[in-house]
């Protein structure tokens, strides 16, 4: 055999082959000794094919489409670390949302809301006291005034009528009562109308405290269905030669179809 020849051989099987971080463009260490490598700069693992099958690789599941697994990656190492390579399909990877949000009238009950037992204003209590002492003065003046009068022997009379009996006539009392009566009449119409704004603002309270309580109760199934949509987002994987997602235990899908894929797989749980 030539010399030359065989010192070529020799020389080509002296070099090592060098791969390179898909992630960052670092150089993996040179002995490796399966297709997962974790490089030592940026801490991700990457697929190399080496001399041994691609079946033999650890870790990553095999496609169910081409029963390979060399171009398989986990989705959320995919999605975390951004890759240019994947940078078109990054937001179809995207995990799922979380729509649990806090409503306006979570821990409130109904003495503490801000709507609500509104006070009658201090005109109303001003008009009460004056129609109550306008009254009482009214009452006490014809009540002495008739006893003093019911003794003199000849009364004296008051269109017709003595003054004693005068002072107790109907007609006479409305005329005597009626400064106070508006008072009081003012009075009245202004508490009532406070007690019909209270009850038409507890019951818009209870409504927004019944309604809130129905969105607390979505709330926490969705909270539920994310947590479950979320595991199954954390357990899928993507074969980039298929453009297809799968589980180790279901698909595989369309890449198009994920969204469609985890709601499926989380309702089986």
């Amino acid at each position: 055999m030539n010399p030359r020849r065989i010192t070529l051989r020799k020389r080509n099987m002296d070099i090592k082959k060098k791969y390179k971080c898909e992630w960052c463009g670092g150089e993996l260490p040179d002995k490796l000794s399966s297709g997962i490598v974790k490089c030592p700069y940026c801490g991700s693992k990457t697929n190399v094919l080496l001399d041994v099958p691609v079946e033999t690789i650890e870790e990553m599941p095999l496609c169910p489409k081409c029963e390979k697994n060399d171009r398989v990656y986990q989705v959320y190492d995919l999605y975390n670390n951004k890759q240019s390579k994947f940078k078109d399909i990054l937001h179809f990877l995207a995990p799922p949302e979380n729509t649990n949000a806090p409503g306006p009238l979570d821990g409130l009950s109904a003495g503490e809301h801000p709507f609500f037992r509104k006070k009658a204003p201090a005109r109303a209590w001003v008009a009460l006291i004056i129609g109550l002492v306008w009254l009482l003065i009214d009452i006490s003046f014809r009540t002495f005034a008739s006893s003093v009068l019911s003794k003199d022997p000849n009364p004296t009379t008051f269109g017709g009528i003595p003054v004693n009996e005068a002072l107790w006539d109907p007609y006479y009392l409305f005329q005597g009562w009626l400064c106070p009566g508006v008072f009081l009449l003012w009075a009245v119409i202004e508490f009532i109308a406070v007690g019909m704004n209270n009850r038409e603002k507890e019951a818009q309270f209870q409504t927004a405290r019944l309604e809130r309580e129905q969105q607390q109760a979505r709330a926490s199934k969705q909270k539920i269905l994310y947590r479950t949509r979320y595991q199954v987002w954390k357990n899928l994987y993507y074969c980039d030669r298929n453009r297809c997602v799968f589980l180790k235990t279901a698909g595989p899908d369309k890449l198009e179809n994920i969204r469609n894929f985890i709601d499926s797989e989380a309702a089986k749980l």
